[in-house]
């Protein structure tokens, strides 16, 4: 079977699942109460939220017709799936039942036991000007746990935007895919392009004005997509460049007191009349923006997604001219 068979089959599908899924969640999740405050536009318009469950959907509907009609790489694959699927059920129950930030933590860690367990493909990582270091086993136990947990809690921090999740989904997913498809590593670009798909549908709904927020469980997946493709297609350096902008967005909120307690403690950015957002007093990547130029919502996350974009090309770039 063509190669390309798998990816374009399971994309199309992941795509038309979650666009179908949408619009029908949304009275679901607010039947249920499962809904979040649109906090940057005057109005605080109420909004389902938890909207990423039909992102994961349609990503579970996509690897299983693509699966279908993959041969290569089968059990590297169904690590890396079940390594995914179990963030998003993570980011589902703290939706559902708000979970502390140590535990979700400690539950991104154990869904990485999949794809560690099932991994084989060396002991080395590779970064531009340094080239490739021996990790030994701690590649295996130490390296894609942290590098799971990481990436999805760091995805996770840099969120509460219209279309600022989905967007960088689309664009980081996206970027990986065309990564993986120019290096042959077709097993890991079916991964991506099908998240890549799921967020793209998901989108047409999340961008602003926004009528559904994607809730913990959209914004823990696409960092565990990208650490699981960047592991399996071992382009571990594209993946982390694609995660530097929430990289930064999360070092700056731990340079002050309280990291964790910021908006409890500062409260929300402020919404005024012209739509510009006055951010609240302590540093994030966000508010960093906000401070050099009054931006409305929509512009800000604009510039956001260019600066994912940047970083996207820079890793696709470094990674094709150096490896």
């Amino acid at each position: 079977m063509t190669t390309w068979v798998p990816i374009v089959a399971g994309s199309a599908v992941a795509f038309g699942v979650t666009y179908f899924l949408v619009p029908r969640l949304i009275p679901w999740l607010e039947a249920r109460g499962i809904r979040g405050v649109d906090v940057h536009k005057r109005s605080k318009p109420v909004r389902a939220e938890m909207g990423g469950l039909a992102i994961l959907l349609g990503f579970v509907a996509g690897f299983g017709v693509a699966f279908l009609c993959q041969c290569e790489d089968v059990v590297q694959l169904i690590g890396s799936f079940l390594t995914i699927l179990l963030v998003g059920l993570t980011g589902c129950a703290d939706d559902m039942f708000n979970l502390g930030q140590r535990y979700k933590f400690v539950l991104c860690a154990l869904a990485s036991l999949p794809l560690m367990l099932v991994f084989n493909l060396g002991s080395t990582l590779w970064f531009p000007l340094i080239g490739f270091i021996n990790l030994g086993l701690a590649l295996r136990w130490l390296a894609i746990p942290l590098g799971v947990t990481t990436a999805s809690n760091l995805t996770n921090m840099l969120a509460g935007f219209n279309g600022l999740e989905a967007g960088m989904g689309v664009i980081a997913c996206g970027s990986m895919g065309v990564l993986c498809a120019a290096f042959g590593r077709t097993s890991s670009a079916l991964l991506a392009f099908v998240m890549f798909a799921a967020f793209l549908a998901f989108m047409r709904y999340n961008w602003y004005p926004a009528t559904i927020f994607p809730g913990d469980t959209g914004t823990l997946l696409p960092g565990a997509a990208l650490a699981c493709v960047g592991i399996f297609s071992r382009l571990e350096f594209a993946a982390i460049s694609m995660v530097v902008p929430a990289a930064i967005d999360f070092a700056l909120k731990m340079i002050s007191r309280n990291p964790f307690s910021h908006r409890r403690i500062y409260g929300d950015s402020v919404p005024l009349d012209d739509g510009t957002i006055l951010p609240p007093n302590y540093p994030a990547l966000t508010h960093a923006f906000l401070n050099v130029s009054r931006m409305n919502e929509k512009k800000l996350v604009t510039v956001l997604l260019l600066v994912e974009a940047l970083f996207a090309l820079l890793g696709v770039l470094l990674t094709i001219a150096l490896v």
